[in-house]
């Protein structure tokens, strides 16, 4: 069984709302943290914009079919997998994300626990099934730099992979499971940044209980 898995760049949020059946949410207040980059960057503090709904939209596009993929003029190459198609209730996997920046570019810490945002690469998963995703676990350190700025950065010199170990439900049916998460990223040198991108990842494995007599097969 082969898993289905597609990648694609976003520059969006999406936020899922309370649905009130057919009518409208009326008025939003939304509060915005994040920065604005060309060849420098601006910060943006707490900046208070309102929004209006003007109605539902369709799906997200289908996104692309490849574990690969690497945004129009990115300096970094990403590889989105799983170390398995198939799984048995209650069993385990992993999601392993591999970043390969050009020479002379790196990618920051990925940390789960770490509130800041800025001069880092974060990880959300919007759809799981009911697993059970523990703590990325990287297989380099990191290296630790000033930038200058009154601030510490931390990021990875050269590739850097992270294996994410993924628990099965005991509980979980039988057929094609949905895995489906978001990535920001921010590539840098040692004088320089790019804007931070985005991109969107999406997995189809099967939970089958024969999967217990199977060996785990890389896709």
């Amino acid at each position: 069984t082969s898993s289905k898995r597609s990648l694609m760049a976003c520059h969006g949020i999406k936020i899922q709302l309370p649905l009130p059946g057919a009518d409208s949410p009326g008025q939003l207040r939304i509060q915005v943290d994040g920065q604005v980059c060309a060849e420098s960057c601006i910060p943006v503090r707490a900046e208070q914009i309102e929004a209006e709904f003007v109605g539902f939209t369709q799906p997200l596009p289908a996104t692309i079919a490849t574990d690969t993929f690497r945004e129009q003029d990115s300096a970094v190459q990403w590889r989105i997998r799983l170390d398995r198609s198939t799984v048995a209730p209650g069993g385990k996997m992993e999601l392993i994300l591999e970043a390969v920046p050009d020479p002379e570019f790196h990618v920051y810490r990925l940390d789960l626990d770490d509130p800041e945002t800025k001069f880092r690469t974060l990880l959300t998963i919007t759809q799981k099934a009911g697993a059970k995703l523990q703590r990325p676990i990287a297989n380099k350190s990191t290296v630790s730099k000033d930038s200058g700025l009154g601030q510490i950065t931390h990021f990875y010199k050269g590739p850097v992979t992270w294996r994410i170990p993924i628990e099965i439900p005991e509980t979980a049916g039988e057929g094609e499971t949905p895995l489906e998460g978001m990535i920001g990223y921010q590539d840098c040198t040692g004088g320089s940044c790019d804007r931070p991108r985005g991109l969107q990842f999406s997995f189809t494995y099967k939970v089958a209980k024969e999967a217990l007599s199977q060996p785990a097969s890389p896709l």
